[in-house]
């Protein structure tokens, strides 16, 4: 009995704090929430993000994944906007 009332009130303070991060995002309060949508928005790194990950450097120093590069050379692709 003791076991299944744990495991319940960890399940509804997970539930909390998932609900809570939701509205976070929603109301847009999430910290660094606007650097994130700016990365999304034009596969850019923010400075304020620090240095560029080795993943998104090309060799230029700049995003280094195929959907970017393609993009750059006005090529066509399958993924959404």
């Amino acid at each position: 009995m003791l076991e299944a009332e744990y495991h319940l009130a960890m399940r509804e303070a997970e539930l909390a704090w998932v609900r809570g991060l939701v509205a976070e995002f929603e109301d847009r309060t999430f910290p660094g929430l606007d650097g994130w949508q700016h990365v999304h928005d034009t596969h850019e790194w923010p400075t304020e993000f620090g240095p560029v990950p080795p993943e998104w450097a090309g060799p230029d120093g700049g995003p280094g994944n195929e959907e970017h590069r393609a993009r750059e050379e006005g090529a066509v692709t399958n993924q959404p906007e």
